[in-house]
C-alpha cells in the first residue's frame, strides 16, 4: 500500500498546495545537493551514472517531542489510523519525527522534518528508510524526501524480542531486499528475505548454530554484503551475508571487539573501528569477502578515546562521526589532516528514540533505481 500527499480521498486542492510547494522546494534543494555533490567528485551527469546519484551523508534518527507539529506529515493520518481515536484516549502524548543531523566544518545543526508516525527506524538504504509504524503491525519504507512509502508485512515470526533487520539495494536487478534474523524458541537463528517488488517473505538458510550471541547493533552494507557484530564485545569474526546469493559467511577481525567498536562503511568498503587503548583507536579496512585481509587505515590518537562510538563516515569517505557515549556529544576525525575536534551544535539537541543511522537523502523509489527527473 502505498500514499502520498496528493491523495484526493485524503485532502481538498485548497489544503494541499502549501504542503505540495513546500515538499517541491525539498525535492528541489536535494536535486542541487546532488548535482553539487558530483561537480565536487568529478562524477558524470549521464543517465547511467545519475541513477545512483546522491546527496551528502547525513545521520537520521527519531526525535521526541511532546506534541504534534503544526501540518504534521502523519503515516496514522495517511493510513486513517487516527480517525477514531477517542479524546479519553491514555495514548503517550510524545511523537517521534524523523530528524537529520548535518556535520560541516565542525558545526551540526538538526534538521527537523515533519514527518511522523514511526515507531523505530531500523535500517536506511539509498536515500530510502526501513523502520515499522505505529499503531499499524506493519513495516514501512519511505523516502522522507518525496514522502511516498509502502507498507510491508512483518517478519513471519514477529514481533520477537531477539531480531534483526537489514535493507539492501542490488543495482544490477534493480531490487530492494529486506532481510530479517531472528532466534526461534529452540535457539537457532532463522532467516527469510523479502523482496519489495513480490512484498512477501521467503525462508533461506539462516547462520550456523551459535554464530550469534546476541543481535546488538544495526548490520551494516558493504562490499555486496549485510555485516553484523555477533555480541557487544569479545567478537573475533563478523558474520555476513553476501546479498546476491543470499548466503552467510565469518570472516576474522584482526583484533577481537570490545564495548564500543563498530562496523562502518566506509566509501564502498566496510570499515572495522576499534578500541585498542586508552588514547587509540584503530581504522581497520576491508575491500572484499574472498582472500582479502583486513588492513590498518588509520590511527585516532586523543582523550576519552573509550567513550568515543563510531556512527558514520562523511564526505565520501574523509572524515568519520563519532557519538560520546555519556553526553551525547559529536566528534568528527578528519583523515586527511589526522585532527579529531568536538562538534559545535546548533541549536538544542532534543531527546531521541532509537540509533543513529548514516543516511543520504536521494530521490529513489523502490520501483527503479534511475533518477526521477
Amino acid at each position: 500500500m502505498r500514499a502520498t500527499e496528493d491523495d484526493p480521498q485524503r485532502e481538498s486542492k485548497q489544503c494541499r498546495r502549501p504542503t505540495q510547494e513546500k515538499n517541491s522546494g525539498l525535492l528541489r534543494a536535494v536535486k542541487e545537493k546532488i548535482i553539487s555533490s558530483e561537480k565536487n567528485t568529478g562524477t558524470s551527469h549521464s543517465p547511467e551514472s545519475r541513477s545512483g546519484s546522491q546527496s551528502e551523508t547525513t545521520i537520521i534518527f527519531l526525535q521526541l517531542v511532546s506534541q504534534r507539529r503544526p501540518k504534521s506529515f502523519s503515516i496514522e493520518t495517511k493510513l486513517g489510523l487516527l480517525e477514531h481515536e477517542s479524546i479519553f484516549s491514555t495514548r503517550n502524548p510524545a511523537v517521534s519525527y524523523i530528524s537529520f543531523i548535518e556535520v560541516q566544518d565542525g558545526k551540526s545543526k538538526v534538521i527537523q522534518s515533519n514527518i511522523c508516525g514511526f515507531k523505530k527506524i531500523l535500517a536506511a538504504c539509498n536515500g530510502l528508510v526501513l523502520g515499522t509504524c505505529e499503531p499499524s503491525r506493519k513495516l514501512i519504507v519511505m523516502n522522507p524526501v518525496t514522502r511516498k512509502f509502502l507498507l510491508l508485512p512483518l517478519g513471519t515470526i514477529a514481533p520477537c524480542p531477539n531480531e534483526s533487520y537489514g535493507f539492501v539495494h542490488i543495482p544490477l536487478i534493480r531490487e530492494y531486499k529486506v532481510v530479517h534474523l531472528f532466534r526461534d524458541e529452540s535457539g537457532y537463528i532463522g532467516c527469510e528475505v523479502l523482496s519489495i517488488n513480490t512484498r512477501s517473505w521467503r525462508a533461506v538458510d539462516g547462520p550456523s548454530f551459535g554464530l550469534f550471541r546476541q543481535f546488538a547493533y544495526n548490520p551494516v552494507v558493504a562490499i555486496g554484503a549485510l555485516h553484523w557484530l555477533p555480541a557487544t564485545d569479545g567478537c573475533a569474526y563478523l558474520v555476513s551475508m553476501t546479498v546476491d546469493d543470499e548466503n552467510f559467511h565469518t570472516k576474522s577481525l584482526p583484533i577481537p571487539s570490545s564495548m564500543n567498536d563498530r562496523l562502518v562503511e566506509m566509501n564502498g568498503y566496510l570499515g572495522y573501528v576499534t578500541h585498542v587503548a586508552l588514547d587509540r583507536i584503530e581504522v581497520w579496512i576491508l575491500k572484499g569477502l574472498g582472500d582479502e585481509n583486513w588492513v590498518k587505515r588509520h590511527i585516532i590518537m586523543g582523550y576519552r578515546m573509550p567513550d568515543l562510538i563510531p556512527i558514520s563516515t562523511l564526505r565520501h569517505g574523509r572524515e568519520m562521526v563519532l557519538k560520546e557515549d555519556r553526553d551525547f556529544s559529536f566528534y568528527a576525525y578528519d583523515f586527511e589532516s589526522q585532527v579529531i575536534r568536538k562538534v559545535e551544535m546548533e541549536g538544542e539537541f532534543l531527546q531521541r528514540r532509537g540509533s543513529f543511522l548514516p543516511h543520504v537523502s536521494s530521490l529513489a523509489l523502490w520501483e527503479s533505481s534511475g533518477a526521477l527527473w
